[in-house]
């Protein structure tokens, strides 16, 4: 059985998919943009998320400057 976030056959639209850290494909950016469907953050997604939150904090709490971030 394919999860939400997998391509769908042809004729039936995407309408729902779960972010989870992987690679988005063309067809689930258009069903998005396009198409309306709904996102929602997986468990995997959320753990992926607060760790690069908590990297973050840590380089912001260091004073260096980083490119794109602090500069």
């Amino acid at each position: 059985m394919a999860d939400k976030h997998d391509i769908q056959p042809t004729g039936t639209p995407l309408t729902e998919m779960q972010l989870t850290g992987a690679a988005l494909t063309t067809a689930q950016v258009e069903a998005v943009a396009r198409g309306g469907a709904v996102v929602t953050l997986a468990d995997d997604g959320r753990a992926r998320l607060e760790r690069a939150h908590r990297l973050l904090g840590a380089a912001l709490a260091s004073g260096n400057a980083y490119y794109g971030i602090n500069t």
